[in-house]
C-alpha cells in the first residue's frame, strides 16, 4: 500500500526509508556511470519534497530521455514526491501527470528543494507577522492591503486554491486593489506553478527575495561565539513592546505613512530592539544606531527592519541586535527563525550567512502586464 504525501503527515512521523539495489551516477547532472554506491532511499519525511530521479529507460521515446550510457538509456524524472513503497515512488510533475518509478530502475536520487506545501506554510507565518489593516480571503488566496505602505502588507498572499478559476481569481484581485487605488501585485514562490502560468500570461516580475531560515540555537551559538561574532555594545539595548518615537525615525529613515505603525504592530508579540548612541544617553531625541523587530509566530520567530545608521556600520551592530532579539525568543520556546531578504542585498546576506542561515524559498511580486 502506498503512503501518501497527505497520510504521511498526517498520520505519522516515523521515517521508513525503502530503498532497493541501484548503480549510481556521478551526478545527476552529468552521464557516466561509476562504481556501484550505497543505495538511494527516501523516506515519509521526504513526500511532497522536489526530488529528482534518474532512471533507465526501456524506450527512449518517454518523456525525461537525456541520453544513454552504452546500451543504458537514461531519464531524469523531476517533480514533487507523491507516494513511496518498498517497490515504487510516485513522482507528480508540474504538468501534473503522475510518474510512476520502479526502484529497479533507479540509477540515482536526491531531494533538491522543500515541498511546495512547505514553502507555503512558511508564507502564511510569515504572512500572518506583516498584517495591513485591510484584507479579503478569495478561497485560500489572502488579499492584503495597508495604503501602500510596503509591497509585503499591500500584495496577494496564495496560500493555497482560490476557489474559482484561475482567470476569475485575478479578475478579483484587479478589483479588488483598484478599489483602493492600489497596484494588483501577487507574491509568489519562485518556480512555483503560479509563478509560472503568471509568467506565461506576460505578468512581469520584480524584487525577488529570499526567505532565510535557521534554527535559533544555532544562530544564537554563532552570535555568542568567539573571534568577532560577538560585540560589545555602548548603549544597553532596549526592547520594547511598542516602537518609539526615535525608533520610527530611524526605520526607512523616518518616511512612514499612518499606515506603518498598525503593520509594525501586528502579529503575535511584536518586540523592537533599540540602540541608541551612548553620548547623549536616553534623551528622547536621542541619535539611534540600530534597530530590529521581531514577532512570534507558532515555533518561528520572524526577525525583520534591522537597520544601521550609516556611520555605525559594520561594526557588529547588527549582531548585537539579532542577539538581542534571538536571546528574547528563546524564552518563548522558540526553535526556528526566518527573515526575508532582498536576493541583491549582497551586504546582508553575507551577515545572515555568517550566522548559519539558508535559504528555504524565493518569492518575488508578479503585476498585470497592463501596470
Amino acid at each position: 500500500m502506498y503512503r501518501t504525501s497527505t497520510s504521511g503527515r498526517a498520520q505519522t512521523r516515523e521515517r521508513h526509508l525503502v530503498s532497493a539495489n541501484v548503480m549510481s551516477c556521478r551526478s545527476l547532472g552529468v552521464l557516466g556511470v561509476s562504481e556501484p554506491a550505497a543505495p538511494a532511499a527516501f523516506g515519509v519525511d521526504d513526500l511532497g519534497a522536489l526530488v529528482m530521479v534518474r532512471r533507465q529507460l526501456d524506450d527512449v521515446s518517454r518523456p525525461g530521455f537525456v541520453g544513454d550510457i552504452g546500451d543504458v538509456n537514461i531519464g531524469d524524472v523531476v517533480g514533487e514526491l507523491e507516494a513511496i513503497d518498498a517497490n515504487a515512488l510516485i513522482i507528480r510533475r508540474r504538468d501534473d501527470s503522475m510518474v510512476q518509478v520502479p526502484w529497479t530502475s533507479v540509477l540515482a536520487a536526491k531531494r533538491v528543494g522543500v515541498s511546495p506545501l512547505a514553502a507555503r506554510l512558511l508564507e502564511g507565518v510569515s504572512a500572518r507577522g506583516w498584517v495591513g489593516s485591510d484584507g479579503e480571503w478569495l478561497g485560500q488566496w489572502w488579499l492584503r492591503a495597508a495604503n501602500g505602505f510596503t509591497a509585503r502588507a499591500n500584495s496577494v498572499r496564495p496560500l493555497g486554491s482560490p476557489g474559482v478559476p484561475l482567470d476569475e481569481a485575478l479578475a478579483f484581485v484587479a478589483n479588488w486593489y483598484a478599489e483602493r487605488d492600489l497596484p494588483a501585485q501577487i507574491r509568489v514562490i519562485v518556480g512555483s506553478r503560479l509563478d509560472d502560468e503568471l509568467a506565461r500570461r506576460g505578468w512581469p516580475a520584480a524584487s525577488e527575495t529570499r526567505v532565510q531560515t535557521v534554527p535559533l540555537r544555532q544562530a544564537l551559538a554563532r552570535l555568542s561565539g568567539a573571534a568577532g561574532d560577538a560585540v560589545e555594545v555602548p548603549h544597553p539595548i532596549a526592547l520594547t513592546e511598542v516602537p518609539s518615537a526615535a525608533w520610527l525615525r530611524a526605520f526607512r529613515g523616518g518616511k512612514n505613512g499612518p499606515a506603518a505603525v498598525p503593520v509594525l504592530m501586528s502579529g503575535t508579540r511584536p518586540t523592537f530592539a533599540e540602540i541608541s548612541a551612548p553620548d547623549v544617553g536616553t534623551a528622547p531625541d536621542a541619535p539611534t544606531i540600530a534597530i530590529g523587530r521581531a514577532t512570534v509566530e507558532d515555533a518561528w520567530v520572524g526577525i525583520s527592519v534591522i537597520e544601521v545608521a550609516e556611520r555605525y556600520r559594520r561594526q557588529g551592530f547588527a549582531r548585537a541586535v539579532m542577539r538581542s532579539l534571538l536571546t528574547w525568543a528563546r524564552m518563548l520556546d522558540v526553535r526556528q527563525v526566518y527573515l526575508e531578504v532582498l536576493a541583491n542585498n549582497e551586504a546582508a546576506l553575507a551577515l545572515y550567512e555568517s550566522l548559519a542561515f539558508t535559504t528555504h524559498h524565493s518569492y518575488q511580486y508578479r503585476t498585470p502586464p497592463s501596470l
